[in-house]
């Protein structure tokens, strides 16, 4: 689910700044919570025509991040001041983080170097349907449609597990990493009701 509304926003993204520029680049400007000196993030209107590739563009002690085709170059970190920068660059100078390029629905997925599985086992529970907040970052509030949180397990390269809210709290995965493993969230931009 988290996938499909990530894909779904990315097109009306997509669709909207087209319509906007009329084939120009996309244009998504913050709103609030920019984080200094971040203006936003270009993906320039592309199509590429060859094979998916898998094209790494920055690696932290954590997890590796690629790109699904080769479009490094298409894509820019503009700052405040209107310089600019390439994704991979800004994350490792720490300019942005990755959750910058959620912000701006930029296409990427991430290969985990520590964790083996992300598991959610309800022993067959039946839950009532109620929003549930689990984690937060600067800009978003993330959900689940159930309190599955206590049912969801991290379990690590090392033989070592825990909570997913621990391990996102204490930064051992990002949310990118329950993309990776199928765990299904909501993402709700804060300040949202």
């Amino acid at each position: 689910m988290g996938k499909l509304l990530g894909f779904l926003m990315r097109t009306f993204f997509m669709v909207l700044a087209v319509g906007l520029t009329n084939f120009g680049s996309i244009r998504i400007e913050l709103q609030e919570e920019v984080k200094a000196p971040l203006k936003r993030i270009k993906d320039a209107s592309y199509q590429y025509e060859g094979e998916p590739q898998n094209v790494k563009f920055y690696e932290n002690e954590t997890n590796v991040f690629y790109y699904y085709e080769p479009i490094d170059e298409f894509v820019t970190v503009i700052y405040e001041d209107n310089s600019t920068q390439r994704v991979g660059e800004a994350l490792r100078d720490g300019r942005i983080v990755p959750e910058d390029l959620d912000y701006y629905g930029v296409d990427y997925f991430t290969e985990s170097k520590v964790v083996e599985n992300i598991i959610e086992d309800t022993g067959g529970q039946a839950f009532p349907c109620v929003v549930v907040a689990f984690y937060y970052d600067t800009r978003f509030r993330y959900e689940f449609g159930a309190p599955y949180s206590d049912y969801i397990t991290v379990y690590f390269k090392d033989g070592t597990e825990m909570n997913v809210v621990d391990a996102l709290e204490q930064g051992k995965i990002f949310i990118k990493d329950l993309d990776e493993f199928g765990i299904n969230y909501f993402r709700e931009k804060r300040g949202s009701n």
